[in-house]
C-alpha cells in the first residue's frame, strides 16, 4: 500500500534574483535532504524518489522558458539544448559544465540535411529521412555507407509484399547497422497498420511489430532485446525479444493519473548500462523504474519544477548525473540524484 505524501517536507529551497534586459527575474535551485520522503522500496530513497501515489497538479511554466536536452546524434559525447526564446542553439562537450553557441546549419552540415547520424556500431553508415521534391506524400528512406557522402533509396516494402511503408521516424539499433526499427504506416492510411516496423536488411524490407499511435521507443544500449515503448492508451509496454512480442509494464494507472487530467508521456529514455532502470518524460515529473518497469517513481526535482519537465537526457559524462530540460530552465542532478542545480547556459558560455 502507498502513502499520499505531503508537499516535500525535507525541501530545502534557494532563491536568486537575476536582473536581465527584460526585467527582474527569480530562479530557483533545489538541494534535497529526502529524510522524510516514503519511497516505493528502500532501495530507491537514496535517489529520492517519491510515490507515483502522490498527486500532483500539472504546471504549464512558460513556454519562453522552455530549454530542450538532447544527446547529438552526430557525437554521443555532446549535449545540445536549444533556448525557445531566439530558438537558440548551444551544445556541451563536458556534461553541461561550459556552452558554445551554434546554429542548425552547423548541427546539419556534421550529419547531413534529415539525417540521424552516424551508427554506434559503424560510423560510416546513417540514415535518413525526408520528403522528395518529386513525392511529397510520402516519407523516403535512404542510407548511407560512406559518411553521408553518397544515398542510396531503400524500397522500403513489408517483408513478402509488395507494399510499401511510409516512414515517419527511425530508431537505431545500438549493435547492428542492417538492423533499424521504423514508425510507420501505410500509404493507404489504413490506422491498424501504424505502429513499428523493424528491417533487418538495412531499410529494404520490414516487418511488422506493434500497433500503436506513438512514435515513442526506449532501446537499450547494452541489451539491444529489450526496449519499451507505449501501447494502446499511453500505457507502458516492454519486450525482451526484440519487439517480437510485447507485456505490460507495472503501475499503468498510476503512471497516467494527475489531477482532472491524464498524465502525457513525451520520451523514454534506457540507461546505457543497465536495461532495468528506464526513465519516462511527462507531464507529471520524470518517472523512473529501477526494475524493468515492474514499478515505478517520481524523480524529486522540486515541488513546482516537476511537472514543468519537457526533455531528458543521460550526462555522456556520468551515467548517474541527468539533464532535464523544462519550463523553467535547465536543470542538473548530482551523482547521487539528492540534489539539483539550475544551469544558466548564458553564465557557461565560452567561445
Amino acid at each position: 500500500m502507498f502513502e499520499v505524501l505531503p508537499m516535500f517536507p525535507s525541501l530545502a529551497l534557494m532563491i536568486s534574483f537575476i536582473s536581465t534586459a527584460s526585467g527582474l527575474h527569480t530562479y530557483f535551485s533545489w538541494a534535497t535532504s529526502c529524510g522524510e520522503i516514503s519511497f516505493i522500496s528502500p532501495g530507491q530513497k537514496e535517489n529520492c524518489c517519491i510515490s507515483l501515489d502522490r498527486v500532483v497538479a500539472l504546471d504549464p511554466g512558460s513556454d519562453l522558458d522552455v530549454v530542450t536536452i538532447e544527446v547529438a546524434r552526430y557525437d554521443p559525447s555532446v549535449l545540445i539544448a536549444s533556448v525557445s526564446e531566439g530558438e537558440r542553439l548551444f551544445t556541451s562537450s563536458d556534461g553541461g559544465d561550459t556552452w558554445k553557441e551554434t546554429t542548425i546549419q552547423a548541427i546539419e552540415d556534421r550529419t547531413g540535411p534529415y539525417s540521424y547520424g552516424p551508427h554506434p556500431a559503424n560510423a560510416k553508415v546513417t540514415y535518413r529521412v525526408f520528403e522528395p521534391p518529386d513525392d511529397v506524400w510520402a516519407h523516403h528512406l535512404e542510407r548511407s555507407n560512406d559518411g553521408a557522402r553518397t544515398w542510396a533509396r531503400k524500397a522500403r516494402f513489408i517483408k513478402g509484399t509488395s507494399i510499401v511503408i511510409d516512414v515517419g521516424s527511425l530508431h537505431y539499433h545500438p549493435k547492428d547497422p542492417d538492423t533499424i526499427y521504423a514508425y510507420a504506416g501505410l500509404n493507404e492510411a489504413i490506422d491498424a497498420f501504424t505502429g513499428f516496423y523493424v528491417s533487418r536488411d538495412g531499410g529494404q524490407t520490414f516487418s511488422f511489430v506493434l500497433s500503436t499511435t506513438n512514435a515513442l521507443l526506449g532501446i537499450s544500449k547494452s541489451s539491444p532485446n529489450v526496449m519499451y515503448a507505449l501501447g494502446v492508451g499511453q500505457v507502458v509496454i516492454k519486450s525482451i525479444d526484440g519487439g517480437v512480442t510485447w507485456r505490460l509494464g507495472g503501475q499503468n494507472d498510476k503512471i497516467r493519473q494527475v489531477p482532472n487530467a491524464v498524465s502525457t508521456i513525451t520520451d523514454i529514455v534506457v540507461d546505457p548500462l543497465d536495461p532495468d532502470i528506464v526513465y519516462l518524460v511527462s507531464s507529471k515529473g520524470i518517472i523512473r523504474s529501477t526494475d524493468g518497469g515492474r514499478s515505478w517513481c517520481i524523480l524529486n526535482l522540486g515541488s513546482n519544477v516537476n511537472t514543468s519537465v519537457r526533455y531528458m537526457a543521460i550526462s555522456p559524462k556520468d551515467r548517474n548525473v541527468l539533464l532535464v530540460g523544462t519550463s523553467r530552465g535547465l536543470f542538473r542532478s548530482k551523482p547521487n540524484g539528492r540534489e539539483w542545480e539550475k544551469i544558466l547556459i548564458h553564465e557557461r558560455l565560452v567561445k
